[in-house]
């Protein structure tokens, strides 16, 4: 991300307003900002089509934030996004 301005006192912007979970903060220390880069998300058709992320746990159990990822899945993943591979 790349940030367009420095922190400052500013009430949500309009274009944000869709997306914000609490408008109860009506002016508060915001930054604006551009996404430098978008990658496509992968559909969970996509996933549970390829045999080697079938097991996911995220697959199994989605009602939490983090799940680990075994290395072939982790590479799997971003072989579909076309990033590369892991370290």
């Amino acid at each position: 991300m790349d940030v367009d301005t420095c922190p400052d006192e500013m009430p949500e912007l309009e274009s944000e307003k869709p997306y914000c979970t609490d408008l109860s903060m009506d002016v508060t220390t915001r930054v604006v900002g551009r996404l430098r880069d978008q990658i496509d998300l992968v559909s969970k058709t996509k996933i549970l089509e390829c045999k080697r992320l079938a097991g996911m746990s995220v697959l199994k159990f989605d009602q939490a934030s983090n799940y680990p990822l075994t290395k072939d899945e982790g590479e799997c993943l971003l072989a579909m996004l076309g990033i590369g591979r892991l370290a």
